[in-house]
């Protein structure tokens, strides 16, 4: 249960940047290309580590200290406006890391990494 309490608060917290990254990718035609290798990406990560790995929802210390991470990188991306975008992008992504860590451990965080590198570098 407080995976899930947690989870939900991350996603509300990035819910602008979502719909914000959504809407530039809809009014851009290029962005669309990007997009669907995202979604693939996703896709594939969370079917192999639903087949690789259990899914045990905990709170762990490899979590936490992504997730504090992720606070970082917002703080400097409130004190860097030149660096605001990847900084939040990062941000959003190390988030994402600490959620998957607490649903499949550290080696679920592991399987996701190339979906956060395509969410990463889609943003930017």
């Amino acid at each position: 249960m407080p995976v899930l309490a947690v989870g939900a608060l991350i996603g509300l917290l990035y819910l602008p940047l979502l719909h914000w990254l959504g809407s530039v990718t809809l009014h851009t035609s290029q962005l669309t290309n990007g997009a669907l290798l995202v979604i693939l990406a996703l896709a594939i990560c969370i079917r192999s580590a639903v087949t690789r790995l259990t899914l045990t929802p905990a709170i762990n210390d490899w979590g936490v200290g992504v997730l504090a991470g992720a606070v970082v990188c917002l703080w400097l991306a409130n004190r860097l406006v030149v660096w605001a975008l990847p900084l939040v992008l990062l941000s959003a992504c190390l988030s994402f890391a600490g959620i998957t860590s607490f649903l499949f451990g550290k080696a679920g965080t592991r399987q996701f990494l190339p979906a956060l590198g395509a969410f990463f570098v889609f943003g930017l």
